[in-house]
């Protein structure tokens, strides 16, 4: 055997000081490390946790090492060093274990150190707990909140950043810890997100465009708050949006391009309005502004050519504008030839930029506008435009009040000259427009012409709407994981997720239902709408094939219908047709082993749902799924932490308690048998055979005590004899039959081996003669596929071992845990078998060699 191999057997902490240490951690998993020699003796569920039988075990540190993650490994020594280099009384770490299948277990290790009068690190106590669920729960949600495809932080009312996650801007490093100023310390946009964060700390909306020059982004910032309502941060929604700023700078460098392509013009040319503004000039035309410094030339209505076409009854076109090619006569040819060039570029430039011209004459009440204003009212009909009303039935009806109000407000000189509103084409589809008009006086004030241009924004109007719908669909979704990672309230996450629900998606209904496998039934949890909670809060809704729950259920995709009541697929739920409900949404809670319910949108309109929309209502879900799977994981590992603890006290307990024992034993039988010899020697006429009498009496109960607390026949004649002996004693005390079938073992146990047979043959006839009410026992014992297994079984009235050990946990009897407890420090497993009615059967399998032994 090498040196790293051989067992490994330092002397043992004194009680107090390992009882001290190891109550620093909650463990499953026991090592005791001297660091002087490295040699580790490990106690635990090392075979349950990692797969690896004691005898696999080397009792060196070598054998651990070879097992942490390579990634791992120096960070976890690393650790440990400093602790016993230094002061600390101990350390802890997180890091990956190497099962014996060849996965990685997540690990949490803490660990004691022990040292000498003069400070000095001589041993180190540990535990390892395994954190893998935990682990796998975490990853999930930060892998989901992590392809957000924006970036959603939250701060605190110190404006510091409490959580971040999000697809977009993914190069920026992590901001968790730092305050709004400091992140916007060098941006040139400081001030003014500043001054938005201080509105959503005043309970305000608000959304600012920022640029550094590298990136361009939307920021939308909202109110974060308490479920009582109160502000207690921000959350901030960052949508990328360079491409879009990018791109209007691109207009603007080809308008800038246009200019110098005029500016290289060998003649004067420049554009103007109706009203004589130049609207575009080059550097040739400077010489035709009078006095260098007016901007207006001869205005257009005062042209020879306008006069004779007002005056010309055929006249069909109006004159809107102006392009002044300033050319001598010999080269008119050119200026010809340019000019056209230029009314050509101009009417590019209205198609281009969806824009269009227009003028009324308030006097005559004709209009004449561009053929690109006229496309933008009517779309390809050129039967409409000349008059005034064609543009006002063009208009949306629900914009045409406001619209016509507006135009009376700026005529009246009290409004402005821009507005949105929406025009209806003739193909029924709607377009939205933005409007700029001006009105021009005589000059005695009077009113005689007003003009203006319009441009088609429909698609801006679009992708704010998008962006804003995308916004508060992330915003709620922030919002409900937030509320998931501090997993305080399952109940408070499912209300927030059907209101988020029905508020996003415009619907009257949010609903989240828990499938009842047992019940058969889908039980109501929780919802938003009118007076839903009332109505529903003791419905349920059945969950058999050909229902509509069964088939939610099953659905492998977004449940979408349109007409409720006219539904083939399935019978359509009861409640919901209660509730007058025509269309909606409806999406499986996934989990772990099976779905945990539904989610479901609904409203009593018939209409139809986006794939955005079906998406969002399936991420909500999601987030409910990680949430609900992440508190079974927490759940789980709370009650494998409480039933070590109340082990323990019950260990303690039952240690007082035969120590009481022992002592009113003593106090009550040796010393009255003591007090009586004394008297009876003290006698002048005494009684030797009295005497004596009550010696003998004194050695019997002796002995039978010390049988009580370990049967001799255990050391001196082994587990059989120790059994039988035992069986037959407390089956004739109570009043059962006992078989017993014993197999000859090819081997004598190790001694612990025999002694934790021995205490769980004991605990379950304890059992058995208290609380099962059993005419009979079997005590079965023998060797099975290279294992001692002991068989305890009775013909009692059985118990509910799921019940047995929620009660124990909470402080009950604790027989079942101590068995098992004794079995897994041992090596073995325990199994037991039981129900109202039928019995119990308990089965021990345990080492029947010791470690290292073939």
């Amino acid at each position: 055997m090498s040196a790293t191999e051989r067992p490994f057997a330092p002397p043992t902490l004194a009680s107090e000081s390992r009882d001290r240490l190891l109550a620093r951690g909650d463990f499953e998993a026991i090592w005791e490390r001297d660091l002087d020699s490295d040699a580790v003796r490990w106690d635990g569920s090392l075979e349950s946790m990692f797969g690896y039988h004691r005898d696999e075990v080397v009792s060196h540190i070598s054998w651990w090492r070879e097992r942490v993650h390579p990634d791992d490994l120096e960070r976890v020594e690393q650790a440990a060093a400093e602790a016993i280099r230094g002061e600390s009384p101990g350390w802890s770490s997180e890091y990956r274990f190497h099962r014996k299948d060849g996965s990685w277990a997540w690990v949490a290790s803490r660990s004691a150190i022990e040292r000498d009068v003069e400070g000095g690190a001589r041993r180190a106590v540990g535990a390892l707990i395994d954190i893998s669920k935990l682990k796998e729960t975490e990853s999930r949600l930060r892998l989901f909140t992590e392809q957000i495809p924006a970036r959603a932080c939250a701060t605190d009312r110190e404006l510091r950043v409490v959580w971040h996650a999000g697809a977009a801007f993914s190069s920026n490093p992590s901001v968790v810890g730092k305050t709004v100023p400091e992140l916007f310390a060098q941006s040139p946009d400081r001030e003014r997100v500043l001054e938005g964060y201080r509105r959503a700390l005043a309970g305000e909306s608000y959304g600012l465009d920022i640029d550094d020059g590298t990136a361009a982004a939307h920021l939308q910032l909202e109110p974060f708050r308490d479920p009582g309502g109160n502000v207690i941060g921000v959350v901030g929604i960052v949508f990328d949006i360079t491409d879009r700023v990018r791109t209007a700078d691109e207009v603007r460098a080809g308008q800038q391009l246009l200019r110098e392509v005029l500016d290289t013009l060998p003649v004067g040319v420049f554009v103007l309005d109706r009203a004589g503004d130049i609207l575009l000039g080059n550097s040739a035309s400077g010489g035709m502004i009078v006095s260098g410094v007016e901007r207006r030339a001869i205005r257009p209505d005062e042209w020879v050519s306008l006069r004779a076409l007002e005056d010309g009854p055929e006249a069909k076109g109006a004159i809107t504008g102006a392009v002044v090619v300033n050319e001598d006569v010999t080269e008119r040819a050119r200026a010809e030839e340019v000019l056209r060039q230029t009314e050509r570029l101009l009417v590019e430039a209205e198609k281009l930029g969806q824009t269009g011209s227009w003028e009324q004459d308030l006097i005559s009440g004709q209009v004449i506008n561009t053929e690109a204003n006229r496309r933008l009212f009517f779309g390809d009909d050129r039967s409409k435009g000349t008059r005034l009303e064609d543009y006002v039935q063009a208009i949306h009806p629900d914009d045409r009040d406001s619209v016509w109000r507006r135009r009376g407000e700026l005529l009246a000189g009290t409004g402005s000259g821009d507005i949105d509103y929406r025009v209806v084409w003739p193909d029924g589809s709607v377009r939205w427009i933005f409007g700029r008009a001006t009105v021009v006086r005589d000059q005695s004030g009077r009113l005689i012409r007003t003009y203006g241009t319009n441009a088609d924004i429909t698609e801006r109007k679009l992708a704010e709407a998008e962006l804003a719908r995308r916004a508060q669909e992330q915003s709620a979704l922030a919002q409900l994981s937030l509320t998931a990672l501090k997993g305080d309230d399952a109940q408070a996450l499912f209300h927030d997720a059907a209101a988020a629900l029905a508020r996003t998606l415009g619907v009257e209904y949010g609903l989240v239902l828990e499938w009842r496998p047992e019940k058969e039934r889908m039980e109501f949890r929780a919802g938003a709408g009118p007076s839903v909670d009332e109505a529903l809060r003791d419905v349920s809704a059945r969950a058999l094939p050909g229902f509509m729950a069964w088939f939610n259920l099953r659905a492998e995709a977004p449940v979408v219908v349109e007409d409720l009541p006219a539904e083939t697929r399935f019978v359509p739920c009861e409640l919901l047709m209660a509730l007058g409900v025509k269309s909606g949404i409806t999406v499986p809670i996934a989990g772990k082993e099976r779905p945990f319910g539904i989610l479901s949108a609904a409203t009593k309109a018939k209409r139809r749902f986006s794939d955005q929309q079906l998406q969002f209502v399936w991420s909500v879900a999601n987030v409910l799924a990680t949430s609900i799977e992440h508190a079974r994981a927490a759940a789980e590992l709370e009650e494998k932490r409480e039933q070590l603890r109340a082990l323990s006290r019950k260990l303690i307990e039952a240690q007082e308690a035969e120590r009481r024992a022992v002592a009113r034993e003593l106090h009550d039988d040796f010393g009255q048998v003591l007090t009586a010899l004394r008297l009876n020697l003290g006698r002048h006429d005494r009684d030797d055979a009295e005497s004596i009498a009550l010696v003998d009496g004194a050695i019997a109960r002796m002995r039978e005590l010390a049988t009580d607390l370990r049967p001799p026949l255990l050391d001196e004649f082994g587990l059989e004899a120790s059994l039988r002996w035992y069986v037959e004693r407390e089956a004739k005390r109570a009043g059962l039959v006992a078989r017993l079938r014993f197999a000859p073992l090819p081997t004598r146990p190790p001694g612990a081996v025999e002694t934790t047979c021995f205490r769980v043959a004991q605990e379950a006839l304890t059992n058995v003669t208290r609380h099962a009410q059993a005419h009979s026992v079997e005590v079965e014992l023998g060797p099975s596929d290279g294992r001692l297994q002991l068989v305890v079984r009775d013909d009692g009235r059985g118990f509910d071992v799921a019940a047995a050990r929620k009660r124990a946990t909470q402080g009950g009897s604790q027989g079942l845990l101590s068995m098992q407890e004794r079995v897994a420090l041992a090596g073995g497993e325990l199994g037991i078998d039981s129900a109202a009615g039928r019995g119990t059967t308990i089965v021990a399998r345990l080492p029947a060699t010791a470690a290292g032994e073939p």
